[in-house]
């Protein structure tokens, strides 16, 4: 088997070393910088992002009334059918409760 060597101890030292060193470097100079170009690029953007939603509300308001005007033919039509089916279903449920209560049937039995 593999066994520690005074070098390989020295490496890791070492290497922890830099690691460290990174991480401070990182800490104390890159985020700073990062964090204020994060928050520059926040501030530049908003007036686009705020311009881009102004121009593009028109076009979203017509697309829906298009897709409104298309969708409500559909949608009377589904209507239509549920107003033409349900009283029926009903009936056939209602028709079937009383059929097995005539036949003996008790509530939950066929649970």
């Amino acid at each position: 088997m593999f066994t520690k060597t005074r070098g390989s101890d020295k490496a890791r030292e070492q290497a922890a070393d830099v690691a460290s060193t990174i991480g401070e470097t990182w800490r104390d100079r890159v985020a700073p910088t990062v964090g204020a170009k994060a928050r520059d690029a926040r501030d530049w953007a908003a007036p686009h992002v705020e311009h881009g939603r102004k121009a593009a509300a028109p076009k979203v308001e017509a697309a829906v009334d298009a897709a409104s005007e298309k969708v409500a033919p559909v949608v009377d039509a589904a209507r239509d059918q549920i107003d033409h089916w349900l009283p029926r279903v009903l009936e056939a449920v209602s028709a079937a409760a009383t059929a097995g209560a005539a036949a003996g049937a008790t509530p939950g039995e066929y649970r």
